[in-house]
């Protein structure tokens, strides 16, 4: 999140506090209402960005997941791998193999996800 969308979260929120003390309570959850939706919206935008999304909105030079519809009749199929495009050679490379023209092209991509936590008890067994 930004820190003016955060600052004006906070303002909000000063705003529906002050308001209450004063006894201006239809304001007050006017002000809460606000920001609620704008924190509503705001996880919506986080969940769009960790999900599926068109191959022409990936990032250049950077490692995704990337998935393509493999399916030739009557079988059905899709591939996934982490990849990139290279913006240099201007080919999508993925799976460690650069994506032929007559290949099947990746159609969408996606973030790749966190790490996994390394639990504290186990740092240094291995």
């Amino acid at each position: 999140m930004t820190d003016i969308i955060q600052d004006h979260l906070e303002q909000l929120d000063a705003s529906a506090e002050t308001s209450r003390q004063y006894g201006f309570h239809s304001r007050a959850d006017m002000f809460e209402e606000s920001a609620s939706t704008i924190r509503a919206l705001l996880d919506r935008l986080e969940a769009a960005e960790r999900g599926w999304q068109p191959i022409e909105t990936a990032p250049h030079m950077r490692e995704v997941l990337l998935w393509a519809d493999t399916s030739v009749p009557p079988f059905d199929n899709w591939r996934m791998a982490s990849g990139y495009f290279h913006s240099e050679m201007k080919v999508w490379v993925w799976g460690g193999e650069q994506v032929r023209e007559w290949a099947f092209p990746p159609t969408h991509w996606r973030p790749l996800p966190d790490a996994p936590a390394i639990d504290a008890a186990l740092v240094g067994e291995g």
